[in-house]
């Protein structure tokens, strides 16, 4: 079966502006973890939109620590935006919120890489 892209992407200026396809990242692990890891270049500054987004697995969670340190390794930085209050508390009770910058919707992310 052929690997499917599971976001969309924006650039705007320098940083990368990445939203899921889906609203339930459940099951196409591997999907979005092609899609993402290819993304990824040295320097990037990204930013991971969960707008329209419902469900996250574990899965996944850990996906976005690996994206996560890879881009800080290639010298880059990641930020986190759009939540809703349920993906919110998901990343607050696993305690993610304290390895990730998370901002409240895109504009305030992509004004967070320009200061």
């Amino acid at each position: 079966m052929k690997s499917q892209t599971r976001v969309s992407t924006q650039t705007i200026g320098s940083v990368l502006l990445v939203r899921f396809i889906d609203s339930k990242l459940v099951e196409q692990i591997d999907e979005l973890r092609t899609s993402l890891l290819e993304l990824i270049e040295p320097k990037q500054k990204m930013i991971i939109s969960f707008q329209g987004v419902d469900v996250i697995s574990g899965p996944v969670l850990d996906l976005l620590l690996s994206c996560k340190n890879t881009i800080a390794t290639l010298g880059g930085g990641l930020r986190l935006c759009a939540m809703s209050p349920v993906i919110r508390e998901v990343f607050r009770i696993t305690q993610l919120h304290k390895a990730f910058e998370i901002c409240d919707d895109e504009k305030v992310a992509i004004e967070a890489f320009c200061d």
